[in-house]
């Protein structure tokens, strides 16, 4: 430490993990070669880039490992003398060497000419110059010194012992700072040579002072040699001199376009260290903004230099590797060791190794601070490894290795991809502008991307997540927090509101070994898990089992695949009892197939198994003694028929749920979450093969009322179910209407529209029965199934619209999208609304491609009402029940039932007549009865006068029981 407070400390180098959410690395000063990385001299040739001093190969490489040529050095002397400009030039009637024009080197004769002429340089001997001979460390020093102003006849830098004059002279000067092990009298590298010229342009320019002295009675002249100086004194430097007034500034970069204390396409610096290499006092140069369009946020808040015009324009940015020290890596590679305080650094092991981290001083003081994390420092790092893929960048910037701040970029959001337009994005229930934001190429619907901010453009950047899928064979805690897929460990998300506030946390299920799923990770972090719909790639069907054995002494075993192959596999033991002719799922050990029967026991990933009867093509499902199932359109479907003999075969549920006759009389179905997502179907017959003029529209403009011609009209914009974007007209007396409706209409002439009806119409004869914002749950292309909300057959001529309803716009190219899950659980984000016709199928459907309908919600609902419910005394009672009139929305009734006489067998009859899709459960209780469940409709004899209670409860799916109790006082 300086005893500086933070903001004038310095930043970062090593870098051990580069992950997304940093920018995008660029090179300070803008060069990036294609061979970058073997440059070794980093800061040198990007300067000189910049200054125009020296450039790449046609192929975009700078091949640093090349011998400069004395005709190269020879044009880049000449156009650093003229400021980075190509400078103009002559050549003489007669040429001074024999081997430069009317050669290969011809180009460079003007700038050959031009260093010959200011004695720079000169020819090798007998009128040669020898443009593609190598030059050496020696002789670049000489020519840089005689730019800086040396004389070489008076610092003798001819004759016999010319190199070792200049090469003392050049390493007093710093011609060689950074080179050290050069050999000065050997070829010179690309690489070499750039250091050497920045460390010139670095240099101050000297001047020769003559005054006459009198020395033994005469007079005399006497040279000095000294630094050149401008009017105030100062000290020019080489670069100062020909690049008009530019300066190199060392601090910290405190701003880097939208990051810091910049702003667009600029770069800035709060405090100044150095400017042209002098130490400056303590805020002497402050607050200083320049104009630099390149992305250097890698470089925020290191100790950098700043290669500046007289214009207040950056030609480049430099890190100060010694100042420096970077580590980068993300939060589950980084563990607290111990935390700083003020007497003490604190340490944190990073990937392994570990660090320290300083105590900044102040009022109060407190540990490093971590940048992009709300009031948080190094002190709240945890103990253990977080299990985010957020990174983290630790800096030390003053050259003592301890790091003084930290800089986070944190994820934002983590979600699925609902929507990819030409125009707009939409992932994770947000818009993003493909024209502004930063969108991956490759980028499609149902992907899920993490969502940052970009640094330099304050912009928002979305990185396509890792997709993983395998099974699970090892995990770590419990529930578990890392899972082991096909040999290697990923981390479970962080929980959300964790340790560090703001963190994204996983979504989806859990996952548990011995289960499939896909994991969808940032830097090996999965942040979304997705159990694998079982009978995708685990199931099998048994074709046959005659118990032989193959040559590796494993049982011989046919089976039908989910892929629809058939293959005899190597099994474990004989399952040639009770397995042919039956759904199995299968697991591989060392080599040999086990199989498992699916079963109550063994259900493949779903919730249940039931045995089915048949395939009903009017329903479009599959039936059983106690229900039917839809079929999800991505099920495995495992048919077995008859043509001419046993066939077999495997279709997708889409196949099945297209086919043109009822299918099976047998077979075997797994039910997930309501659907059947692997099908066994047998039948003993063949198998079948698969065989308006009305408008819809959304308004999304405000409705205008016109009159032309003596004819008045509402004129307004809407989205069709043809996806065209019309300004149509309507009579004024027809449908209300206004933006954000649905409507159905026909066209006439002139987009006159008619037959309109809206859902904003309070009158029935105008209005469309639309449904309220809806969560659709799944779909196929034959239904649709929405949470709490049931499920609908698609009409054969449903019509479909895509709309952005937050910004009342239409979407061309939509496609129906599942909902999303708010923050709370059962809680899902409506996106659909639709419209039924009498059969109850929908004939229109609109889907929020944001996959928010306005941000509303949709709760689990209520089952729906009875129709009726009655009491009333039973046949041949002579009760009279008074005070019951029942009420849907009442749930509670106290009846009073006179005048009991136990001789009469005297009875009570509840009658409940119930809604369509909704069932019932009656029980009684009371002294005068026995307890038990109650028929509707059915007589209740009761042995004494008391109380009675019926107790009816109505279900419905996916809905809540409504229960209804009714005491009745027999007296």
């Amino acid at each position: 430490m300086r005893g500086k407070e933070f903001p004038q400390k310095k930043v970062l180098s090593l870098v051990l993990c580069v992950a997304v959410m940093l920018s995008v690395m660029v090179m300070g000063a803008g060069a990036a070669f294609s061979d970058q990385d073997k440059i070794e001299n980093t800061e040198a040739v990007d300067a000189c880039s910049a200054l125009n001093i020296i450039g790449g190969y046609e192929d975009g490489s700078y091949h640093p490992e090349r011998n400069i040529k004395r005709s190269e050095i020879t044009k880049m002397i000449c156009v650093a003398l003229n400021g980075g400009k190509e400078p103009n030039l002559a050549t003489p009637g007669t040429p001074t060497f024999s081997d430069v024009r009317g050669t290969t080197a011809a180009w460079a004769e003007k700038y050959i000419e031009s260093c010959v002429s200011q004695g720079i340089v000169s020819g090798v001997g007998g009128g040669r110059f020898s443009p593609a001979g190598n030059v050496t460390a020696s002789q670049l020093a000489k020519m840089l010194l005689v730019c800086l102003g040396y004389d070489a006849d008076i610092e003798e830098f001819t004759g016999n012992a010319w190199d070792t004059n200049v090469n003392v002279v050049a390493t007093q000067k710093g011609i060689y700072e950074g080179l050290s092990g050069l050999d000065v009298s050997a070829a010179l590298t690309r690489d070499n040579a750039a250091q050497m010229v920045w460390n010139a342009l670095q240099a101050t320019e000297v001047t020769y002072k003559y005054t006459l002295v009198s020395e033994n009675g005469q007079l005399v002249s006497k040279v000095e040699l000294v630094d050149k100086t401008g009017e105030n004194g100062n000290k020019i430097t080489l670069l100062e001199d020909k690049y008009s007034g530019a300066g190199i500034y060392e601090g910290i970069l405190t701003g880097a376009g939208e990051l810091g204390t910049a702003g667009k396409d600029k770069i800035g610096m709060s405090n100044v260290d150095k400017l042209n290499g002098a130490t400056l006092k303590e805020d002497e140069v402050t607050n200083q903004i320049w104009t630099y369009s390149n992305d250097v946020t890698n470089l925020y808040m290191q100790y950098v230099k700043v290669l500046v015009n007289n214009k207040g324009d950056a030609y480049g940015v430099f890190p100060v590797a010694k100042e420096n020290t970077v580590v980068t890596a993300a939060f589950s590679d980084v563990e607290l060791v111990s935390k700083a305080t003020s007497t003490a650094d604190g340490k944190v092991k990073i990937d392994g190794t570990e660090y320290k981290f300083a105590w900044i001083d102040g009022d109060p003081g407190a540990a490093a601070p971590i940048q992009g994390l709300t009031n948080k420092t190094m002190n709240d790092l945890k103990k253990e490894a977080s299990n985010s893929a957020d990174v983290i960048t630790f800096i030390s910037n003053d050259g003592d290795n301890k790091f003084d701040l930290a800089i986070v970029n944190p994820m934002i959001e983590f979600g699925k991809v609902t929507y990819v337009g030409e125009d707009e994005i939409t992932a994770a229930g947000e818009t993003y502008d493909p024209a502004e934001d930063i969108i991956p190429d490759d980028l499609a619907k149902d992907d899920y991307v993490a969502i940052y901010k970009d640094l330099y453009t304050d912009n928002y950047k979305l990185v396509k997540a890792d997709k993983v899928s395998g099974k699970v064979t090892g995990t770590k805690g419990n529930p578990a927090t890392d899972v082991k897929v096909d040999g290697t460990w990923y981390a479970l998300a962080a929980e959300k509101n964790g340790s560090f506030d703001g963190m994204v946390g996983i979504a989806g299920k859990e996952a548990s070994n011995g289960g499939t799923y896909d994991l969808y990770c940032i830097n090996g972090v999965a942040y979304y898990v997705d159990e694998k719909q079982a009978g995708s790639t685990d199931t099998a069907y048994v074709l046959a089992a005659p118990g032989s054995m193959d040559t590796d002494g494993n049982y011989q075993v046919k089976l039908l695949f989910a892929d629809g192959s058939t293959k005899v596999i190597g099994a474990d033991q004989p399952y040639n009892s009770g397995f042919v002719g039956e759904l199995v799922t299968y697991d591989i050990n060392d080599g040999a197939y086990e199989l498992k029967k699916v079963a109550s026991g063994n259900t493949a990933g779903g919730d249940s198994v039931v045995t089915l009867k048949s395939f009903d093509k009017t329903k479009k499902k599959v039936t059983t003694d106690s229900g039917d199932y839809r079929v999800a359109d991505s099920a495995v479907v495992y048919v077995i028929y008859k043509d001419g003999g046993d066939k077999q075969k495997v279709i997708s549920g889409e196949t099945l749920n297209a086919l043109g006759a009822n299918f099976g009389t047998s077979g075997t179905a797994v039910i997930d979450d309501g659907l059947a997502t692997v099908v066994l179907l047998k039948s003993n017959s063949y198998l079948p093969g698969s065989n308006a003029d009305k408008l819809y529209g959304y308004v999304t403009s405000d409705v205008v009322s016109n009159k032309e011609d003596d004819i008045s009209f509402r004129s307004f914009t809407v989205w069709t179910s043809e996806e065209e974007s019309i300004e149509v007209k309507v009579k004024s007396e027809s449908a209300d209407i206004k933006k954000g409706d649905l409507i159905s209409f026909e066209m006439t002439e002139d987009n006159f529209i008619e037959s309109v009806k809206s859902e904003s119409e309070a009158d029935i004869g105008y209005q469309l029965n639309v449904s309220d914002p809806v969560a659709i749950k799944d779909f196929t292309a034959s239904w649709v199934s929405f949470y709490y909300d049931g499920d609908y057959d698609l009409a054969d001529d449903a019509k479909y619209l895509y709309v952005n309803t937050a910004d009342s716009k239409g979407v061309k190219g939509g496609s129906l999208s599942e909902a999303s899950e708010t923050a709370n659980e059962g809680v899902y984000y409506a996106n659909a609304k639709y419209v039924l016709n009498d059969d109850k199928e929908i004939v229109l459907i609109v889907v929020d491609t944001k996959n928010k309908w306005d941000d509303a919600e949709t709760v689990k609902k209520d089952a729906a009402a009875p129709k009726s419910i009655s009491l009333t005394a039973g046949s041949g009672s002579g009760l009279t029940v008074n005070g019951f009139t029942y009420d849907a929305a009442k749930k509670t009734y106290e009846v009073t039932a006179s005048t009991f006489a136990a001789s009469s067998a005297d009875k009570l009859k509840l009658t409940v007549t119930t809604a369509e899709k909704t069932k019932d459960n009656i029980t009684v209780s009371g002294d005068p009865v026995t307890a038990g469940e109650y028929t509707s409709g059915s007589d209740l004899t009761l042995t004494k006068a008391g109380k009675v209670t019926f107790k009816v409860t109505i279900s419905q799916d996916n809905c809540n029981d409504v229960v209804y109790t009714i005491n009745v006082t027999v007296s």
